[in-house]
């Protein structure tokens, strides 16, 4: 990282705010809000595949306002896409590509946009019907097909990769990102999910290096996978963004806090302050 931090905030915001089935019409809502706050950038995600529909009718407007505002957006998430990685049928399964040409579409109406964010979410099946290799393989292929499409938008890939997933182990993971064939795909950095795998996180920033091109940032204590505000849990804050600006050339930082209370805005904001005056 260089010069001064701009801050941004995660599709958790909207999920905070809204559930996880919000709409454009409540993240235009949530916009001046998100402005006024102090954050620059923001990211907008389609969480569940029948939202497509709603992202493709009024993307262009969404993306209108936020530009309209002066925000900025780098990632798109592409939740729904977590489904082709989650167990044994979905390894199996081929992509869908009519819903893969309509997130194209959605894609293309944002203006700067870099990032396609894809989650690899637990594994459900604790007794595979595949062997390590065989799940490598269809992974791999998976990702390939996933980087085409970002092709398509001109975006890069990145995994958002979750506790108890096929890419958890830090071995698994690495052999992934040296693969020839991948790379150009970069990792979405949580630091929520990272401290519950239990990861020394200033070291692993500095073993990923510039393949960290997006974060989510939340606090928690290593026993579980939550997303709380910074300075909230156990996570060193200082020794970790340290890390981002030693090794990483990330424009900005995302915060990632799961608000069960009407403070959303009040949660990021205290957020905000306390990593900006570390």
């Amino acid at each position: 990282m260089k010069g001064k931090i701009s801050f941004g905030v995660s599709p958790a915001y909207f999920i905070s705010k809204f559930t996880n089935r919000f709409s454009t019409e409540q993240v235009i809502s949530a916009l001046p809000e998100i402005k006024q706050a102090g954050f620059v950038y923001w990211q907008p995600e389609v969480f569940h595949e029948e939202l497509l529909n709603d992202f493709l009718e009024n993307s262009d407007k969404l993306a209108f306002i936020s530009d309209t505002l002066g925000l900025q957006t780098r990632v798109f998430a592409g939740h729904f896409l977590l489904h082709y990685f989650k167990d044994d049928n979905s390894l199996a399964a081929p992509l869908q590509e009519l819903s893969l040409i309509r997130l194209v579409e959605v894609l293309k109406n944002f203006s700067g946009l870099e990032i396609l964010s894809v989650p690899i979410p637990p594994y459900l099946d604790a007794e595979s019907r595949y062997s390590k290799s065989e799940q490598d393989q269809r992974v791999l292929q998976k990702l390939l097909d996933l980087e085409k499409i970002c092709a398509k938008a001109n975006l890069q890939l990145a995994l958002e990769i979750m506790p108890n997933s096929l890419l958890s182990d830090s071995k698994r993971m690495n052999e992934f990102l040296c693969y020839p064939k991948c790379k150009d795909i970069g990792i979405l950095f949580d630091s929520g999910h990272f401290n519950a795998m239990q990861y020394d996180l200033p070291l692993l920033v500095k073993n990923l290096g510039r393949k960290i091109i997006a974060t989510h940032l939340s606090d928690n204590y290593s026993t579980h996978n939550d997303s709380w505000i910074p300075g909230k849990g156990e996570i060193n804050w200082k020794k970790l963004l340290k890390a981002f600006t030693e090794w990483t050339d990330l424009p900005c930082l995302t915060l990632e806090i799961i608000s069960f209370s009407d403070n959303t805005l009040n949660e990021y904001n205290e957020g905000l302050n306390f990593l900006q005056n570390l």
